[in-house]
């Protein structure tokens, strides 16, 4: 069963996979044909070819939010950069004024 085929298979995977299911008779549901493919339907297979292609630009576009998201920005005052945030300094331990240093 395959919830989202636009996620599932990525370019031409379909087409290298679904004749390993079909050799071992795994039936491979899709809600959006109503059941499961059919081999020899190319109907079945032009659409799971759709599929594989919008998967590829849906990854594309990810990618690329990904990429702006991380690429390096200008400094701020504190040196960090600008997606890590500063974290404010934890006040001194209890016992601090009782601990030497032997090092």
């Amino acid at each position: 069963m395959i919830g989202e085929p636009q996620r599932t298979f990525y370019g031409n995977q379909f087409g290298n996979t679904f004749p390993v299911f079909v050799h071992f008779r795994i039936p491979l549901w899709v809600p959006e044909i109503g059941g499961p493919i059919d081999p020899d339907n190319e109907a079945h297979d032009l659409v799971m070819s759709v599929f594989g292609g919008m998967s590829k630009g849906e990854r594309n576009r990810i990618k690329i939010r990904v990429r702006t998201r991380t690429r390096p920005r200008p400094r701020r005052d504190s040196g960090s950069t600008a997606w890590s945030p500063t974290l404010p300094q934890p006040p001194p331990w209890p016992g601090s004024s009782r601990c030497t240093s032997t090092a």
